[in-house]
């Protein structure tokens, strides 16, 4: 059974969200919305409710779930139960089941292997259920590969309007931004008031990658890069070391 923290929190972010992705779907057009799927934001069951607390990551895109709820707001707010939209009771369950529903195997991905070991010491119980995940851009295409640059912009607006309301209602204490710097400028830029965004502190990892950290109105932001075909254990121990220090 869901806290009623959670249920607030969940109702907070309907209210806030789904007026926000009817303009989203408003700016695509007909071409884009035949051929991409939505994403929105997911929680865990555990995930605190207490002002600035807890690790909300962020990735680029997602490939979506198959859904055509691109077509209809109404689709992905108010679906069924079991549907892959924002009604699901528990955002984050997939991740228990991934290798036996679905063929998806998370311990292969070095994005979810990443998140997995950054949050374990910072949650309680399975770590996907102390956790939000969220993506810069809502919208990407069904079948594989980030949005294009036409489709980044076409939504960026929306986009950039959506994540600030899903930090201000689940309230993180840290926002770790796995994007590189070109994707996650233009939202730091909107986030800090669209004035730009200098970090407060910096830590190195291998290969001169660098983890920059700002401070945004109490929550503390990483950028850092994707970790798709770089060092694994030397950038956690980096973000690590970040949470540690501003925790």
């Amino acid at each position: 059974m869901e806290m009623k923290e959670q249920i607030s929190m969940k109702q907070s972010l309907y209210k806030a969200l789904k007026p926000l992705y009817a303009e989203l779907l408003g700016q695509l057009s007909e071409e884009d919305k035949s051929i991409t799927s939505p994403f929105c934001v997911q929680w865990g069951k555990n995930f605190p409710t207490t002002q600035f607390s807890g690790l909300l990551f962020v990735g680029r895109a997602t490939n979506g779930y198959g859904t055509d709820s691109t077509k209809s707001v109404d689709v992905l707010f108010d679906g069924e139960a079991d549907s892959l939209g924002f009604v699901r009771p528990n955002q984050m369950s997939w991740l228990a089941t991934s290798t036996t529903n679905n063929n998806y195997n998370w311990r292969q991905s070095p994005f979810w292997r990443l998140i997995s070991k950054v949050s374990q010491d910072y949650t309680e119980g399975e770590w996907f259920d102390g956790i939000a995940w969220s993506n810069l851009c809502k919208i990407a295409p069904s079948d594989s590969g980030n949005p294009s640059n036409s489709l980044y912009y076409a939504q960026l607006s929306a986009c950039q309007k959506i994540l600030k309301s899903e930090i201000e209602i689940l309230s993180p204490k840290f926002v770790i931004l796995l994007t590189g710097e070109n994707w996650a400028k233009d939202f730091l830029f909107y986030l800090n008031d669209k004035e730009v965004c200098s970090p407060i502190d910096k830590v190195e990892w291998e290969n001169n990658y660098t983890i920059d950290i700002y401070l945004i109105k109490g929550v503390c932001f990483l950028r850092t890069e994707h970790p798709q075909g770089k060092p694994e254990q030397s950038h956690i121990e980096g973000i690590k070391s970040i949470i540690e220090k501003y925790k």
